[in-house]
Protein backbone atom coordinates (compact mmCIF):
# COMPACT_ATOMS: atom_id res chain seq x y z
CA UNK A 1 0.00 0.00 0.00
CA UNK A 2 2.89 2.35 0.74
CA UNK A 3 4.33 1.76 -2.71
CA UNK A 4 0.95 2.65 -4.22
CA UNK A 5 0.87 5.92 -2.28
CA UNK A 6 4.40 6.63 -3.43
CA UNK A 7 3.49 5.81 -7.03
CA UNK A 8 0.43 8.06 -6.81
CA UNK A 9 2.49 10.88 -5.38
CA UNK A 10 5.13 10.48 -8.08
CA UNK A 11 2.36 10.45 -10.70
CA UNK A 12 0.84 13.64 -9.27
CA UNK A 13 4.22 15.34 -9.18
CA UNK A 14 5.02 14.32 -12.76
CA UNK A 15 1.61 15.44 -14.02
CA UNK A 16 1.76 18.75 -12.22
CA UNK A 17 5.29 19.29 -13.50
CA UNK A 18 4.20 18.47 -17.04
CA UNK A 19 1.27 20.88 -16.77
CA UNK A 20 3.60 23.53 -15.37
CA UNK A 21 6.04 23.05 -18.23
CA UNK A 22 3.22 23.16 -20.79
CA UNK A 23 1.92 26.32 -19.15
CA UNK A 24 5.35 27.91 -19.33
CA UNK A 25 5.74 26.91 -22.98
CA UNK A 26 2.34 28.42 -23.75
CA UNK A 27 3.24 31.58 -21.85
CA UNK A 28 6.52 31.91 -23.76
CA UNK A 29 4.68 31.51 -27.08
CA UNK A 30 2.09 34.11 -26.08
CA UNK A 31 4.91 36.43 -25.00
CA UNK A 32 6.73 35.98 -28.32
CA UNK A 33 3.56 36.77 -30.25
CA UNK A 34 2.85 39.79 -28.08
CA UNK A 35 6.38 41.14 -28.46
CA UNK A 36 6.29 40.60 -32.23
CA UNK A 37 2.98 42.48 -32.51
CA UNK A 38 4.25 45.24 -30.22
CA UNK A 39 7.33 45.71 -32.43
CA UNK A 40 5.15 45.96 -35.52
CA UNK A 41 2.85 48.48 -33.83
CA UNK A 42 5.78 50.55 -32.58
CA UNK A 43 7.38 50.60 -36.03
CA UNK A 44 4.10 51.68 -37.63
CA UNK A 45 3.94 54.58 -35.15
CA UNK A 46 7.58 55.50 -35.64
CA UNK A 47 8.32 54.62 -32.02
CA UNK A 48 9.90 51.85 -29.98
CA UNK A 49 8.34 49.23 -27.74
CA UNK A 50 10.08 50.81 -24.76
CA UNK A 51 8.71 54.24 -25.59
CA UNK A 52 5.19 52.87 -26.12
CA UNK A 53 5.33 51.05 -22.78
CA UNK A 54 6.57 54.19 -21.05
CA UNK A 55 3.75 56.27 -22.58
CA UNK A 56 1.10 53.73 -21.57
CA UNK A 57 2.47 53.54 -18.03
CA UNK A 58 2.45 57.35 -17.83
CA UNK A 59 -1.22 57.34 -18.93
CA UNK A 60 -2.14 54.73 -16.32
CA UNK A 61 -0.37 56.63 -13.56
CA UNK A 62 -1.93 59.95 -14.63
CA UNK A 63 -5.43 58.41 -14.74
CA UNK A 64 -4.94 56.84 -11.34
CA UNK A 65 -3.78 60.14 -9.83
CA UNK A 66 -6.70 62.01 -11.43
CA UNK A 67 -9.13 59.42 -10.12
CA UNK A 68 -7.72 59.66 -6.59
CA UNK A 69 -7.84 63.48 -6.69
CA UNK A 70 -11.47 63.42 -7.89
CA UNK A 71 -12.33 60.88 -5.21
CA UNK A 72 -10.78 63.05 -2.51
CA UNK A 73 -12.68 66.12 -3.77
CA UNK A 74 -15.95 64.19 -3.79
CA UNK A 75 -15.39 62.87 -0.26
CA UNK A 76 -14.55 66.38 0.94
CA UNK A 77 -17.78 67.73 -0.60
CA UNK A 78 -19.74 64.96 1.09
CA UNK A 79 -18.17 65.77 4.46
CA UNK A 80 -18.89 69.48 4.09
CA UNK A 81 -22.39 68.95 2.75
CA UNK A 82 -24.47 71.38 0.73
CA UNK A 83 -26.47 74.36 1.94
CA UNK A 84 -29.90 73.77 0.48
CA UNK A 85 -31.41 76.77 2.27
CA UNK A 86 -33.73 74.60 4.34
CA UNK A 87 -34.85 75.96 7.68
CA UNK A 88 -36.35 73.63 10.23
CA UNK A 89 -39.96 74.42 11.15
CA UNK A 90 -40.56 76.16 14.47
CA UNK A 91 -43.41 73.87 15.45
CA UNK A 92 -45.19 70.71 14.43
CA UNK A 93 -48.18 72.73 13.20
CA UNK A 94 -45.91 74.82 10.95
CA UNK A 95 -44.49 71.59 9.53
CA UNK A 96 -47.97 70.39 8.49
CA UNK A 97 -49.16 73.73 7.05
CA UNK A 98 -49.56 73.81 3.32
Amino acid sequence: MKSRNLAERVHVILCSTAFSILGIIHLVEVWRTLVREAKILAASRGSSVSRMLAEELEKLIRRDREYEAARERALKRLEEGYDLGWLSPQSRDELHER
